[in-house]
């Protein structure tokens, strides 16, 4: 057994000098591809809500609920994730739909609407918000690694 770096971990894998590879994550994944690891050699542990926000400073344009919703309607989920898999489904909620309780999470008023009217709705908060106060600022953190930046140059 060995602990570490992933790239190290594919390598050996790849000179079949290791049966197995656990862990990784997403900062990880585009090693795999690089490393020409075949599809049918991944065995994929599904997690629900792999990426999310979190929201570190709630000043500025991320302060109102409004701004907030303009970042999340922004983003183009499905295209996101067809960076890592295909097969991924998108999330809108903070909660899993299967989980227990007695209803299935609360959906946020925009998410039956198509990826267009997102961006501008999305669109129209920032200029709002632009008329009053200015061009907002959002800072984004990613992990490092190939996977943080292509999130990065995604989102």
């Amino acid at each position: 057994m060995h602990g570490e770096r992933a790239a190290m971990a594919i390598a050996r894998f790849v000179a079949d000098r290791a049966d197995l590879v656990l862990g990784g994550r997403f900062t990880d994944w585009p090693l795999l591809g690089m490393a020409g690891i075949q599809e049918s050699a991944l065995r994929i542990d599904p997690a629900a809500g792999l990426f999310g926000f979190a929201i570190t400073r709630r000043e500025g344009f991320l302060s109102t609920a409004a701004g907030r919703q303009a970042v999340a309607m922004a983003i183009n989920r499905p295209s996101l994730l067809a960076t890592w898999r295909s097969d991924w489904a998108p999330a809108e909620t903070i909660l899993p739909e299967a989980l227990d309780s007695a209803r299935p999470p609360a959906r946020p008023d925009w998410a039956g609407l198509n990826q267009d009217i997102r961006l501008a709705l999305a669109r129209t908060r920032v200029q709002s918000w632009a008329a009053d106060n200015g061009a907002p600022v959002v800072r984004i953190h990613v992990p490092p690694g190939s996977g943080g930046t292509l999130l990065w140059a995604r989102v």
